[in-house]
């Protein structure tokens, strides 16, 4: 399912152009303090890839009215940052110590940079229950 949604991205028309500065880190750092502002860096709808151990992989679409802004305290978190594409960029949020992490999916469209998929890895190395 997983290459699926790249594939999906993959094939989405853009309208990009090369982007000599992009200022990435500028936007994500924007992104991440300030929720009020999340909903104009936010392409919808919104993909959201999500694991569930029954079903394996499954993805949804978030709608604007549906879209609640992602709050983290990032002092409490280790952020990974992976280059994609010249246009696609992937920030991995993992909370430390716990088992939660989402990754980002962000791309490069007319200038800006948006959020264009959430991919919920939490599963991912998670602990047996006691």
């Amino acid at each position: 399912m997983l290459h699926l949604l790249f594939l999906l991205l993959a094939l989405t028309p853009s309208m990009n152009v090369a982007p000599e500065n992009r200022g990435f880190g500028e936007s994500i750092e924007t992104f991440y303090k300030d929720t009020s502002s999340q909903q104009e860096s936010v392409m919808f709808p919104l993909l959201y890839l999500r694991y569930d151990s029954t079903s394996g992989y499954y993805l949804q679409s978030i709608e604007k009215k549906d879209f609640i802004p992602i709050e983290f305290d990032l002092s409490n978190c280790r952020m990974i940052v992976e280059q994609l594409s010249p246009y696609m960029m992937k920030v991995t949020v993992q909370i430390q110590d716990t088992d939660l992490s989402n990754s980002h999916i962000f791309r490069f469209v007319n200038g800006r940079w948006y959020l264009t998929t959430i991919i919920d890895d939490s599963f991912y190395g998670s602990s047996s229950e006691d």
